[in-house]
């Protein structure tokens, strides 16, 4: 089954009529899964995830984004005291989901200064031990895990490990970026992210609006149909994309047109919200 979504519910304005109450369960409308970014940036607690799940439909999922402290986008485990406290309270956060069948899967995706070496090696071991039978996707930002001399282990290593391959469509923009590797480490998931391929807005700097121009960029139909051809390659019985060129608002649009590219019809969606003045 292929599942199509975007990333967070928040900054896709083109799905939300005028009047609109609650964006997620709108979203839901129109989308089976969605990758929830706000656990990147702070443990949620365990009401928010209650909330979530109440509104969205019974068969919806979620692909929540591991806490920056687990995957070096900060220093230390702020703000525990401990790395098996932060641990803890992640996996605590999501036992809503997990009760109502709604988590797809972690989303560990590391920064562009964790580099292969043995050091992180160790740390992405670690990592995984602690999700236990969780399904868990490795997302690596720095080009020397698929350098020819790694990238076999590379992947040896995520399928020995259990982990879920996170697939990248995005820049080739130096060692802050990783080729589109087709290879499949999981027989159950594999999830594949669209960034966009705006390079020069992927080493702007951006002045603090960096958010404004890493994902500027709107997929032409021939590369959705390049990515049709793509996914004929990859044998695992689920595959979620998600959508994260949200920079312009292409997304959505990006991906329903996807959608209609596949032939997707899905079942079970929320019912859609008609315009206030419709």
């Amino acid at each position: 089954m292929i599942y199509i979504g975007l990333a967070g519910w928040g900054d896709h304005d083109s799905l939300y009529p005028v009047g609109t109450r609650s964006k997620l369960e709108a979203y839901a409308g129109h989308f089976p899964i969605v990758e929830l970014d706000s656990s990147f940036y702070a443990i949620q607690p365990l009401r928010n995830m209650e909330k979530w799940s109440k509104e969205t439909p019974k068969d919806f999922q979620f692909i929540v984004k591991a806490y920056q402290g687990m995957t070096g986008h900060q220093r230390g485990f702020a703000p525990f005291q401990t790395k098996e406290e932060m641990f803890t309270a992640f996996i605590g956060s999501l036992e809503p989901l997990i009760h109502a069948n709604k988590l797809a899967m972690v989303l560990c995706q590391f920064p562009p200064w964790f580099d292969c070496k043995k050091e992180h090696v160790q740390w992405v071991r670690y990592l995984r031990e602690q999700f236990k039978d969780i399904p868990v996707a490795l997302e690596f930002r720095h080009q020397s895990w698929f350098r020819p001399e790694f990238k076999p282990k590379t992947l040896a290593f995520m399928r020995n490990e259990g982990w879920i391959h996170s697939i990248c469509d995005e820049p080739q923009a130096g060692p802050g970026s990783i080729p589109t590797i087709l290879e499949v480490t999981s027989q159950e998931k594999t999830l594949i992210r669209f960034h966009g391929r705006n390079v020069h807005g992927w080493n702007d700097p951006g002045n603090g609006s960096w958010r404004d121009v890493r994902y500027l960029y709107r997929y032409n139909k021939e590369e959705l149909e390049q990515w049709m051809e793509n996914l004929s390659l990859l044998k695992s019985d689920d595959i979620y994309l998600i959508f994260n060129n949200n920079s312009g608002g292409d997304a959505a649009d990006n991906a329903a047109q996807l959608i209609d590219l596949l032939g997707i019809e899905y079942g079970g969606l929320a019912p859609r919200q008609l315009d206030l003045f419709s």
